[in-house]
């Protein structure tokens, strides 16, 4: 879910999987809220399934949707780019070289830059397992790579994004050893993601996973304030799986 502040429209994208298969299979939507959620349009059919992070500001939305099975153009193990400019009426689709960092059912996360209009990021991960951002100045038509960001010993899970109304740009995610125990990370950029100070957030690594479907929580997410990064996430130190929460002061 994204709401542009700018307009108060607020946008959902989601997934529709399917018993049978064939030509539809698994498909994504976008639905849009034009009146604070009260009413909201038909959703539209914007691609493959893929359960992703969208952003909105200044009337666009951009998100990121795996290759139609034809191929963009680019490069199949790439992502592709979805934009709408006309309020989530209709959407256009730009083949990118950013790589993908989700199968199915995930993919690299969007956040808007809400000083600028048609500013937004992409954070995915390479080959090596670092985080690595790219960003576009036009609504997701060209993209360049800006800043990356590598723990040791950790692989990325879960990442989440969010930009401050000051310009901090905020990314956070689980760290995961090779045996599955996992630490929760913060990351902050001033400098439009060129640039990044990592923090741990957790005191503790959880054990991995007891078999949870969907890499065992659906709760991890960020938010900055104008001084303040806040966490939560999912965490078995217990014994069963509860949602912690932290965070670091900024300023």
């Amino acid at each position: 879910m994204a709401l542009d502040r700018s307009t108060g429209y607020l946008y959902v994208n989601g997934t529709q999987g399917r018993a049978t298969t064939g030509a539809q299979g698994n498909t994504e939507y976008l639905a849009t809220s034009r009146d604070g959620g009260r009413t909201w349009a038909d959703a539209i059919a914007v691609g493959a399934a893929s359960a992703v992070q969208l952003a909105a500001a200044h009337g666009v939305v951009v998100f990121t949707s795996p290759p139609p099975v034809t191929g963009s153009g680019e490069c199949s193990s790439c992502t592709d780019v979805v934009v709408s400019t006309d309020g989530g009426r209709s959407v256009v689709r730009h083949a990118t070289l950013i790589p993908s960092s989700g199968g199915l059912l995930g993919g690299p996360g969007t956040v808007a830059d809400p000083r600028h209009k048609g500013r937004f990021a992409i954070v995915t991960t390479d080959g090596t397992g670092a985080l690595v951002v790219y960003r576009t100045v036009d609504s997701g038509r060209r993209w360049t790579r800006a800043g990356r960001i590598a723990v040791p010993g950790r692989s990325p899970a879960k990442v989440w994004l969010d930009w401050s109304p000051e310009g901090v740009l905020g990314i956070g995610w689980r760290g995961a050893t090779s045996d599955g125990d996992y630490g929760f990370w913060g990351a902050l950029s001033f400098d439009d993601g060129r640039h990044f100070t990592v923090t741990r957030i957790s005191k503790a690594d959880s054990p991995k996973d007891q078999g949870v479907w969907v890499a065992g929580d659906d709760t991890s997410a960020i938010w900055l304030t104008h001084d303040r990064f806040y966490a939560a996430w999912g965490d078995w130190r217990t014994g069963s799986l509860q949602t912690y929460w932290g965070g670091f002061s900024f300023r």
